[in-house]
């Protein structure tokens, strides 16, 4: 029983070790996504994925497909997004994203439009960011909620 004990704190110590923990995440493809919220967002994929036993930012343990996924499904104006090392022992994120660009706006009220991609993407309200070629569409989502992560007419 000891042993097993012993081995797992050594373990568990290893992972906290700077040597094997991400120190840096380098941030690319941000234009209306400030690299800030962005950082945000790739931080709490980080130290929500994993075990408090071991650091969620040890450099064995990190998991990019993983902060893909959670950083799209938290930030709807991302399209794609790559998460890389230089190598298995690196300790600098690469992220780089794709963000949805305008195809046309979707309005509930006169007063309440939002940003839609060339695929019906539902992805952002609309401030002031207005489009060359203004499609403006409505109806077409069933929904009472906020429709960001809606599509306009959805495949069935």
């Amino acid at each position: 029983m000891f042993l097993i004990a012993s081995l797992s704190w050594g373990a568990s110590y290893l992972s906290y070790l700077p040597q094997f923990s991400i120190t840096d995440i380098e941030m690319n493809g941000t234009s209306y996504i400030s690299p800030r919220v962005l950082r945000l967002q790739v931080e709490e994929a980080l130290y929500t994925s994993g075990h408090s036993f071991l650091s969620p930012l040890n450099v064995l343990l990190v998991s990019p497909s993983s902060i893909e996924s959670k950083v799209a499904a938290g930030l709807p104006r991302v399209k794609a997004v790559h998460v890389s090392r230089e190598s298995l022992l690196a300790q600098a994120l690469s992220v780089t994203v794709q963000e949805r660009e305008a195809y046309a706006t979707w309005c509930r009220t006169e007063f309440e439009c939002y940003l839609v991609d060339l695929d019906g993407f539902i992805y952002a309200r609309q401030n002031g960011e207005y489009l060359s070629n203004q499609y403006v569409f409505t109806g077409g989502v069933a929904t009472s909620s906020l429709p960001i992560g809606s599509r306009i007419l959805p495949d069935e």
